[in-house]
């Protein structure tokens, strides 16, 4: 094969096979916690209608919710870089803990043996009124996921607030007799969902979305920082039911006398937006010296090396192959020192050889190889300071032109 061919082989077949992984993912953490919640209130109004003594229930609930989730940050780079979110396995929290605040009224309009009655006030209730709940869960729950929400219940069980056989101590009317009874269950059901991510200022919208990312002004480094938050919906379903037992006797005639009257408290569901901040996304990456330019000469061995620093905090994966070179795959860990070997084989020729990297900076590398063509290094580098190895073709085929030269001398001494 003349040079000519041998140099069309070499670029037609240049193309590396692109084993390296060109994806790195870091972890981040974002999270949500409030403490303040006012608008979760109700009342009852009087109860029961058109009775002359009656009772009013108004319940509000306080408490506190916290939302976290950690997520994966995935960026690759086979094409411009795009990154996606994931979510690490059961690092997602729903937390909330909540009390109710509780107050009682009643009132008394009546007429007893020409007497007439009429009384209102509150009637002191305990306050220690507790739900709460804490689920774990898989982030994240974009539309399109498997589970787009997860929720937490709690409910309590009957809690007796106020049970009194002397209604005196508690209204006070003259000649007034009789109890007065309440128990309570309280339940509360909280949802949460994700609608967005964000990865930098770019939002990513479903379970299998990506954002572009930038080539930064100076460069990729040794890893990417994207800063990451979420945005959601937290859901509040409360509920609050009481069951009262209400006796009432003035001067010994009955005004009223419920032996069990069931009360629910009609409390809103409420969506509340939120955002999870937290910390950047730290996405290592590997990082070559620069490439383009390198030189490998084979005059000095059919297999020569060239030594390459990975600065990255990902591990570095470099390979070629054509159809008169070859550079088996290579990986370097990150802060480390490694070599990569290259190999002439008899269809060699000067030309251009292509390196592929994981370096998002220099994915495809074009370097010259060939014999006699000053040395082996990379660009700047010091060629003398390179390893050189093995004993190649070319240095045979050098001693045989020097024996054929040595033979058409001696034919024409004679």
């Amino acid at each position: 094969m003349n040079k000519l061919a041998a140099l069309v082989v070499l670029v037609a077949g240049s193309r590396a096979q692109a084993e390296v992984v060109r994806c790195s993912t870091g972890d981040a953490d974002v999270h949500y916690h409030s403490e303040a919640f006012s608008q979760l209130s109700g009342d009852s109004g009087w109860f029961p209608a058109s009775s002359p003594a009656q009772l009013r229930l108004t319940a509000r609930l306080a408490g506190q919710t916290t939302v976290a989730m950690g997520l994966a940050a995935t960026a690759c780079w086979d094409q411009p870089m795009t990154a996606s979110v994931a979510g690490r396995a059961q690092a997602g929290m729903l937390d909330f803990a909540y009390g109710a605040e509780l107050h009682l009224f009643a009132q008394i309009h009546t007429s007893v043996l020409g007497h007439a009655i009429d009384w209102s006030g509150e009637v002191p209730l305990p306050t220690d009124y507790l739900v709460g709940h804490t689920t774990t869960f898989d982030p994240i729950l974009l539309p399109g996921a498997a589970l787009d929400h997860v929720s937490g219940s709690d409910t309590t069980s009957a809690l007796t607030l106020l049970s009194s056989n002397v209604i005196g101590d508690l209204i006070d009317i003259t000649g007034i007799s009789g109890g007065l009874h309440l128990d309570a269950v309280g339940a509360l059901t909280t949802s949460y969902r994700t609608t967005q991510v964000a990865l930098g200022a770019n939002p990513i919208t479903t379970a299998d979305g990506a954002v572009a990312v930038a080539t930064p002004a100076s460069g990729f480094g040794p890893a990417l920082d994207l800063p990451a938050a979420a945005s959601g919906v937290v859901t509040y379903n409360p509920a609050l039911t009481f069951n009262v037992g209400f006796n009432v006797k003035i001067l010994g005639i009955s005004v009223a006398n419920w032996t069990l009257y069931s009360m629910t408290v009609p409390l809103p569901q409420v969506d509340d937006p939120i955002v999870l901040g937290g910390d950047q996304a730290h996405i290592p990456l590997p990082k070559a010296p620069p490439l383009a330019g390198a030189h490998v000469d084979f005059a000095g061995g059919a297999t020569q090396t060239l030594a390459i620093h990975n600065a990255g905090e990902a591990p570095l994966m470099i390979e070629g192959s054509s159809a008169g070179v070859t550079a088996p795959l290579v990986t370097i860990a990150p802060g480390q020192d490694g070599t990569l070997q290259l190999t002439a084989t008899e269809a060699f020729g000067d030309g251009d050889f292509v390196l592929a990297t994981n370096d998002p900076g220099q994915p495809s590398v074009t370097i010259t190889v060939g014999r006699e063509i000053g040395g082996t290094g990379l660009p700047g580098g010091d060629d003398d300071s390179v390893e050189h190895s093995g004993c190649n073709a070319g240095g045979r085929q050098g001693g045989a032109i020097a024996l054929a030269l040595l033979a058409i001398l001696r034919r024409r001494r004679r």
